[in-house]
């Protein structure tokens, strides 16, 4: 990550770097990265993360930030070479691929994926859902399931997972004011 830095930081404005589209988590995990670092960096948005993974490993970009789900299976095959992960932890599915923040502190934009009702579901059938779902993250097939694909289950309360709701909120509205990142 250091390196890609200071090559980046050393010929401003000529890296590209792939992302799953515009506003997308992919673009803004860059965006957050160059905006810590000073790094100039060129935004190539593709229709999906798809894309912008068959971009990077055919060299038409030489940087991106995909989800591990649509690489993992090139950073095994030796196709990509993973320089670090968004994520505060190193996760299972890369173990030995390190956070970015080893390399910037600080750095972390660790996506997630939660199950939402309808607004007005009773509080009662909130809690089962709840219950079941945080039951079913904890069997092993369903973590090693998870985990294959660079996801780390995480089990919460619908208070937590609101209150992450409007951390990152707050978070990513401050990232997009400060690089002007926007969907367009």
């Amino acid at each position: 990550v250091k390196e890609f830095v200071a090559l980046a930081r050393s010929h401003p404005g000529k890296i590209l770097y792939a992302s799953a589209g515009n506003g997308s988590v992919p673009h803004l995990q860059m965006a957050l990265l160059a905006a810590m670092t000073g790094a100039r960096l060129v935004h190539v948005p593709y229709k999906g993360g798809g894309l912008a993974v068959v971009a990077l490993i055919s060299g038409e970009t030489p940087a991106s930030i995909p989800t591990i789900a649509s690489a993992i299976s090139y950073i095994k095959a030796g196709r990509l070479r993973a320089l670090g992960v968004t994520s505060a932890q190193r996760t299972g599915a890369l173990p030995d691929v390190p956070t970015i923040a080893e390399a910037i502190p600080g750095y972390e934009m660790d996506p997630w994926i939660a199950l939402f009702a309808p607004a007005g579901t009773t509080r009662p059938v909130v809690d089962k859902l709840n219950a079941e779902v945080n039951k079913a993250l904890k069997l092993p097939e369903v973590v090693q399931a998870l985990s294959g694909v660079g996801l780390e289950p995480w089990s919460s309360s619908p208070e937590e997972l609101g209150a992450r709701i409007k951390a990152d909120y707050e978070k990513y509205g401050r990232l997009i004011k400060l690089t002007g990142a926007s969907s367009e």
